[in-house]
């Protein structure tokens, strides 16, 4: 066979010409275990509609969402693709770029609600609240169904409270706990939880008591671990350091706990030992342990991270050791420059000086 005729059935097969219709069919993976061979459609928070990849079958198909364990598409634009790509590095600007490239040419409908969830995200994970919260409003007018649904109404609530809109989180909360029955138990614990968060400090005690039931209930193993994490961040506010040091150390030795929940015991750690009344400076190197751990080992729990620079830079600056200055500027900068509308990029810009 000669070369030219070698090369162009590779590009063939490639293609998927001599390899069937399944070569480049989409897969539903099921929670029973079954999958699906098949061409998804689109995708809403009640249905996946698809077609199947038999050339005889023609009419769509449906399968519950809540019955999708996930899907592998076989064809992923390369725009969208260039986005997340961008997006699992942390270069939030350019993957927001690519995103917003790639839904400007309005093809490929399954993956055009994905990269306006994303471009959301982006926004977010970089500090901008108010450009996520008008990103997740876009997502919602554009994709009135979109699958992200529940994911955008606690988004925006997070945002609104991080940047301290109570009353616009709690009616984001709410929203959501009156839709939950679309979408399945998940979302009114989630709900549940936060709208708890959002009240604990008129009564911490009354407030650790729903924790505790959402962690012995288990309605979400996610919102589960949530609650644990945050019974010792209400210690921390009664002043109770060292319990909720020992909390918080019981969360990084227990098995199962997920990247964000460790990074967030490793941050509350930090705190703590930053915190103490009389401090050593053992304590103040404990406190950068912790706090760097998270930074290196969860750089994806960017709901801690900027919390984590803060305090691995004070913890620098506490204990004085070889070029503590120029590193604790580092890490501070890094927070301005990273998360710039957070909490933390004011406090770091104060201690830059």
């Amino acid at each position: 066979m000669g070369t030219l005729l070698r090369r162009s059935l590779a590009v063939a097969a490639s293609a998927g010409l001599l390899l069937g219709s399944s070569a480049l069919a989409d897969t539903i993976h099921m929670k029973n275990g079954s999958s699906i061979e098949c061409t998804v459609e689109r995708e809403t928070y009640e249905k996946v509609y698809y077609k199947l990849s038999n050339l005889n079958v023609t009419d769509l198909q449906n399968q519950n969402l809540a019955d999708v364990e996930k899907i592998d598409y076989a064809r992923i634009p390369e725009t969208y693709q260039e986005g997340r790509k961008l997006q699992s590095e942390g270069s939030f600007g350019d993957a927001i770029d690519a995103y917003k490239e790639y839904v400007g040419k309005g093809k490929d409908e399954p993956f055009v609600q994905y990269a306006l969830y994303y471009i959301a995200q982006c926004y977010q994970s970089a500090g901008k609240y108010k450009e996520a919260i008008d990103a997740y409003d876009d997502l919602l007018k554009q994709v009135p169904k979109t699958r992200f649904y529940p994911q955008a109404y606690l988004a925006k609530a997070n945002c609104y409270q991080v940047l301290g809109d109570a009353a616009s989180a709690k009616k984001q909360y709410q929203q959501l706990k009156s839709d939950a029955s679309k979408f399945g138990p998940r979302w009114e614990a989630e709900a549940n939880f936060y709208l708890t968060v959002l009240d604990e400090s008129k009564d911490y005690e009354a407030a650790i008591k729903k924790y505790r039931e959402m962690m012995a209930t288990r309605q979400d193993e996610g919102v589960a671990q949530k609650a644990e994490l945050q019974i010792g961040l209400v210690l921390v506010a009664q002043n109770k350091l060292d319990e909720a040091l020992e909390h918080f150390r019981k969360i990084t030795e227990r098995e199962g706990a997920s990247a964000s929940i460790l990074a967030g015991a490793w941050v509350g750690m930090a705190r703590c030992y930053l915190e103490k009344p009389k401090a050593s400076e053992q304590d103040y190197k404990e406190a950068r342990f912790a706090a760097l751990r998270t930074v290196i080992l969860y750089p994806e729990a960017t709901e801690y991270l900027p919390a984590a620079l803060y305090y691995a830079g004070r913890a620098f600056e506490l204990v004085h050791d070889t070029n503590w200055r120029g590193r604790a500027k580092q890490l501070y900068d890094r927070v301005m420059s990273d998360f710039p509308a957070s909490e933390w990029a004011a406090k770091a810009k104060e201690r830059a000086r």
